[in-house]
């Protein structure tokens, strides 16, 4: 994320926007959600670009205007939404930088669960959209809140090395999105949200608050095996 200044900055060239602008990225906006509203009802195959246009509440040669087929309508609300994700996860970081793992995490995973809610159509694309999947793991929170994530990691797990560090980085972010992922998925009845928080965050501190010596005593009896 951009310092405050150049958040500032963005800010002030935002408001600065002339009125056709607003309505070109409002016309956009629409259109991209034209589209989760069509995927949503009837699934990809049935979102031809004529009835996106349609649902948006614009003609066809506007629609051309800003996006040349429906695939780059899916990767523009794809990587859209993967950005937004990124900040938020950016900025819990961020906030639970001075804060305990055992108050952090939970927060962490709490937002991240909500916002996947939210946003579960358009982050399901890559799974009704083939085409997208190389782009999506450019997109992907790992990539895109590695450096965040490592610089948290640094500050809570100070005293392990950078090799222990990356390892539990890779472990934590594949774990708790392909979980948080399937939860959102499943919507298990027998398992509430709270619940499902609690699991998840207490597994994550365990796991990222084990001592390191443990982790490599057991690397070294494999290797002597």
């Amino acid at each position: 994320m951009p310092p405050s200044s150049a958040l500032f900055g963005s800010e002030l060239s935002s408001m600065k926007k002339s009125p056709r602008q607003r309505r070109s990225a409002e016309t956009v906006q629409r259109i991209q959600d034209a589209l989760l509203e069509l995927i949503d009802e009837e699934g990809y195959a049935a979102a031809s670009t004529n009835r996106i246009a349609s649902r948006a509440g614009v003609n066809i040669a506007s629609l051309y205007q800003y996006f040349p087929n429906r695939l780059a309508i899916a990767m523009a609300l794809f990587e859209r939404v993967a950005a937004e994700l990124a900040q938020l996860v950016h900025r819990e970081m961020l906030e639970g930088m001075t804060e305990p793992l055992e108050t952090g995490v939970p927060r962490l995973i709490d937002r991240l669960l909500r916002f996947m809610e939210k946003e579960q159509a358009a982050l399901n694309l890559i799974d009704e959209v083939p085409e997208l999947r190389e782009s999506a793991q450019a997109m992907s929170l790992e990539n895109l809140a590695r450096d965040t994530s490592l610089t948290f990691l640094k500050v809570h797990l100070s005293g392990q090395d950078s090799s222990a560090i990356n390892c539990k980085l890779f472990f934590v972010q594949t774990a708790s999105m392909a979980l948080v992922r399937r939860y959102v998925r499943d919507r298990p009845a027998d398992l509430s949200r709270e619940r499902f928080v609690a699991e998840i965050s207490g597994m994550i501190v365990s796991y990222l608050q084990a001592p390191q010596k443990k982790l490599a005593g057991a690397a070294g009896l494999r290797r002597r095996r």
